[in-house]
């Protein structure tokens, strides 16, 4: 069992989600507490954007991503964003919150 931390962005993205959406993305990182290691795809360097080190939960049937940063030494992980992927505005959005972290 891991810690989910966030962003204080996150909490926007969340409010931005009709109910099922965000009941989805709710379900969806409770699975994530259970399996950090088992759960998300490792993202990488794609379309100008280097991501490497991160991860993303695809909910497909919404288009929603849940993108995040895995910190193994504290069994936990810190979610930087969550939102549609439409013209890939939540990568480009990690990529700015990524890099003041």
């Amino acid at each position: 069992m891991c810690q989910i931390e966030y962003l204080p962005e996150v909490q926007d993205d969340m409010k931005a989600l009709d109910g099922s959406q965000r009941k989805a993305v709710q379900m969806a990182l409770a699975k994530l507490r259970r399996q950090p290691t088992e759960y998300g795809k490792p993202l990488g360097h794609k379309h100008g954007r280097n991501l490497t080190g991160l991860r993303r939960i695809k909910l497909s049937a919404l288009g929603i991503r849940v993108v995040y940063l895995p910190i193994a030494q504290r069994e936990t992980v810190l979610v930087l964003a969550v939102g549609k992927r439409e013209d890939d505005k939540v990568y480009r959005e990690v990529q700015r919150r990524y890099s003041k972290v």
